[in-house]
């Protein structure tokens, strides 16, 4: 609005609605920057990608080649940087992005030269490993051949696992760990001790001395036991020592 007063006493407003139809940015160019800075066109919000490289950066900048089907069909794409969750000199988080992945790009400044990979996204293409679920109890990581790394809040689990089979199992819920392989072999640790299960022989070996002790120690063997020293052997107890066979040979 605009009150104006003229030589002839007359008061005059002036009233008007909308919008300048000059930008705010276009009229005064020295308060906002320019996008791209005002140097070539720029590219407006986030665009998805789909990777097609990811070595032999022309720059040595560690960017990925990404194609911008909204863009261009065809073609080899942009190079744009990865973020990360930490990243520094010879440190940080290497999660590379597979080839023919979707991603999301951004542009620093809006500038077409600058772009950065933000994220990446899941589709009825590419799926998550995990469904998604209100409770989000489990959560996890999984590599392109099959290693997974999972979580599970509710139970209290972090579950570690191969394409073969091999397992490490940590759960809050039963006190236990557990390491299994892919043959069937077996450790487990709980509330109730240490219990080792082998689908064949298990061997025990030390460089120096090798010393087992409990509260009661029983050994059986359902076939044969042997026991032999190099240097000697001592059998002895302070109270009653007995030895049973049906026949007991002394030398």
């Amino acid at each position: 609005m605009i009150h104006s007063y003229s030589g002839e006493a007359a008061w005059y407003s002036h009233v008007q609605f909308g919008l300048d139809k000059t930008l705010h940015n276009y009229k005064f160019d020295d308060v906002v920057e320019k996008q791209a800075t005002g140097i070539i066109p720029p590219v407006n919000g986030l665009q998805i990608g789909v990777v097609t490289q990811l070595e032999s950066d022309p720059d040595g900048e560690s960017r990925i080649r990404v194609r911008l089907p909204t863009v261009e069909k065809g073609g080899d794409g942009i190079w744009a940087r990865l973020a990360a969750i930490d990243a520094g000199k010879d440190r940080g988080w290497v999660w590379n992005p597979e080839i023919n992945d979707e991603v999301i790009i951004g542009f620093i400044n809006d500038d077409p030269r600058d772009a950065v990979i933000l994220g990446r996204l899941y589709s009825s293409a590419h799926p998550p490993h995990l469904s998604y679920k209100d409770d989000n109890h489990q959560k996890g990581m999984q590599t392109r051949s099959g290693m997974k790394l999972l979580f599970d809040d509710e139970k209290k689990i972090i579950h570690m696992e191969t394409p073969g089979g091999n397992k490490f199992t940590i759960n809050e819920d039963e006190k236990a760990i557990t390491i299994e392989d892919q043959n069937g072999n077996k450790i487990k640790t709980s509330e109730g001790g240490i219990t080792i299960e082998s689908v064949k022989d298990i061997s025990l070996k030390a460089s120096g001395d090798f010393n087992i002790e409990g509260k009661n120690i029983t050994t059986k063997a359902n076939a044969q036991l042997k026991l032999e020293g190099s240097a000697g052997l001592e059998l002895s107890s302070p109270a009653i020592t007995k030895v049973k066979g049906s026949i007991v040979q002394i030398n």
